[in-house]
């Protein structure tokens, strides 16, 4: 690999400005802090934070001499993040290509200007890595929660300033040294990565952990959380500080949560939004960095732990639809129906069952409502079934499906389950069919429902429904619970479609080879735990009216805002010409609160963009 830099010629005039800040240090107060919005819509001053001291600007109009003779320029490099700078060449044009790099190093770049009178330094630094990264996108990874039994630090880089202190991965109880003689460990967190030393052998001491590169191409929004627990002394002048931070195409690191003061109340929770710093970019990366300076010592100890890293985007409005006339055009769209990723269990492949599609099925029992919600396409002509007794495993395959609701109160209706019917056993079909709530991976935590359905089979050859009623119920939506669905057969038969004797019916499907598993179908064992499913997205529909989320929408017309926080989901324009062609979009705007460490901010955010 090599890596190729150019930059440009000195400018022969210009301005620079400078802001200046003025600290009087016979005050008897220090000037206050910005102030936010309370929940009580009080202003009020935050605790954490720089101060408001008098800054004034400063200007400087240059020009170069005609005298003055540009001889070239030196070429700088520096190992990241700890190597220092060292002159790697002389160049007399405004390119260099750097052919003396390691393969997956990181370096820094810096180039100075080289005249008859002297050198001048230019104080922009740039970063890059050597070779092509493995990157994945931010769905596939999803984030980090500390907990496989078999976890691996494969997925990140870690860089020390010494060999003082190690990232490693454990328990409050494993963690009880780490923060030194006297200090106050973790508290109780299941899993989470923490520093072995966080006064690092009572010396200076720095660390970046690195995620691997992510990727937001076709993401508007991007959110980021994680449960954080610190303990320094003063995060002051860059000491002892405790930062997540992020930055898309090695450009430079931004701060995106600051969380380095003593937490005396615990573990932290914390988020912010990145969609400014990393949506439609392929290659995002986070960063956590902690420092300690050799003496700081808190007497509540020093040290850094981390867990549950997410990464979630904010789905927006949906089915955006249009009537034209030669007068207006109507735009109506729906709202979003779910609004998070999961942090689910690795993918299932079930050996004991065969897929097949049906070219012409006979009946179609399923009518279409708008108020039911399903992972499956209901008039998908693929099943999958599995082996029954005399043909393989005597136990009955539980089938699972995991739905993410608007947080609120949901009001069931009812739970539809399709499947296919080909025997010539038409006596009976019934199942156990469960309904309740699952944790955010998947395992049975309450139970709303439970009861013994029958399949329609007077028909043999047909599709089929199994309906639960849950009329009167409710779902407590959370954003970190799922509403599960179970079924389980209790009778099997000989099925001629698969020559075999299976449970039957079978269970409707996807068209495998068109959409691809989306991780929330699979199979439950008799405990409860959820395995999600390799290959199939199941067809079983939740019907209910779940919370609306709390919306407005901004409308854009070809890259113009056209209307702004509407509570409709339906605006006409009259702005319109026969002979003209607009681009329309639709933007959820939501409220949200992001503890980014310093403080609390409490903003209208936008969802991402409708079709």
């Amino acid at each position: 690999s090599t890596i190729p830099l150019s930059w440009e010629e000195p400018a022969g005039s210009g301005r620079v400005s400078y802001s200046v800040g003025n600290i009087d240090l016979n005050i008897s107060e220090l000037p206050p802090r910005p102030t936010v919005v309370d929940d009580s819509g009080n202003l009020v001053e935050q605790s954490k934070g720089p101060r408001d001291f008098p800054i004034i600007s400063a200007h400087h109009d240059y020009s170069n001499p005609a005298s003055r003779s540009l001889l070239g320029y030196n070429v700088f490099r520096a190992i990241w993040p700890f190597g220092d700078f060292q002159l790697l060449a002389y160049e007399t044009s405004t390119t260099h290509e750097d052919v003396s790099v390691s393969e997956e190093t990181y370096y820094l770049y810096t180039v100075s200007a080289v005249y008859d009178e002297g050198e001048v330094g230019a104080p922009a630094i740039v970063n890059a890595r050597a070779g092509l990264p493995i990157v994945i996108t931010d769905e596939a990874y999803g984030g980090e929660d500390f907990e496989a039994s078999d976890f691996s630090w494969e997925n990140w880089e870690a860089f020390y300033s010494s060999d003082a202190a190690v990232w490693v991965v454990g328990d409050s109880a494993a963690a009880d040294s780490a923060f030194g003689f006297g200090g106050m460990p973790a508290p109780n967190h299941s899993n989470f990565a923490y520093l072995s030393d966080g006064r690092g052998g009572d010396a200076d001491f720095e660390t970046f952990l690195l995620s691997p590169f992510i990727d937001f191409i076709d993401n508007f929004t991007a959110i980021v959380k994680l449960s954080g627990y610190a303990q320094v002394w003063g995060d002051f002048a860059e000491n002892n500080i405790v930062r997540l931070l992020v930055r898309s195409d090695m450009g430079p690191w931004q701060t995106a949560i600051d969380f380095g003061y003593d937490h005396m109340n615990g573990w932290g929770d914390y988020s912010a939004s990145i969609g400014n710093l990393v949506s439609s970019r392929d290659k995002a990366q986070f960063a956590l960095h902690y420092t300690h300076i050799g003496g700081l010592n808190s007497g509540n100890g020093n040290g850094v732990s981390l867990d549950d890293f997410v990464l979630e985007t904010m789905p927006g409005p949906h089915s955006l639809s249009l009537i034209p006339t030669t007068t207006d055009i109507t735009l109506n769209w729906s709202h979003p129906d779910s609004s998070r990723f999961r942090a689910l269990p690795e993918p299932i492949i079930i050996s004991q069952n065969k897929a097949t599609v049906l070219s012409a099925p006979t009946e179609e029992n399923n009518v279409t409502r708008t108020d039911c919600f399903s992972h499956g396409m209901t008039n998908s002509n693929w099943i999958t079934a599995f082996y029954g007794p005399d043909s393989g495993s005597i136990q009955a395959p539980t089938f699972a499906t995991l739905h993410a609701f608007n947080e609120g109160p949901m009001e069931l209706e009812e739970v539809i389950i399709h499947g296919y019917y080909n025997t010539d056993d038409t006596t009976t079909a019934s199942a156990y069919v469960f309904v309740g709530v699952a944790d955010s991976s998947g395992v049975t935590v309450d139970t709303i429902a439970t009861d013994e359905v029958s399949f329609d089979i007077s028909n043999a050859g047909s599709w089929t429904t199994a309906t639960i009623d849950l009329s009167g119920l409710i779902h407590n939506a959370t954003d970190s619970t799922f509403l599960k669905v179970t079924w389980t057969p209790l009778n099997d038969g000989y099925i001629a479609l698969f020559d075999a004797n299976m449970w039957i019916p079978g269970q409707r499907i996807d068209d495998l080879n068109v959409v691809p598993a989306n991780g929330l179908s699979g199979f439950d064992d008799s405990s409860g735990v959820y395995y999600p499913s390799a290959d199939y997205n199941f067809v079983i529909e939740v019907c209910g009216t779940p919370t609306p989320p709390d919306m407005s929408y901004n409308v854009y017309k070809d890259y113009n805002l056209l209307a702004e926080n509407i509570e409709t989901t339906t605006l006409v324009d009259g702005n319109v010409s026969a002979i003209t062609e607009s681009c329309y979009w639709v933007h959820g705007v939501v409220p949200k609160s992001f503890n980014i460490g310093i403080t609390t901010l409490n903003v209208l955010h936008e969802t991402d963009p409708s079709n």
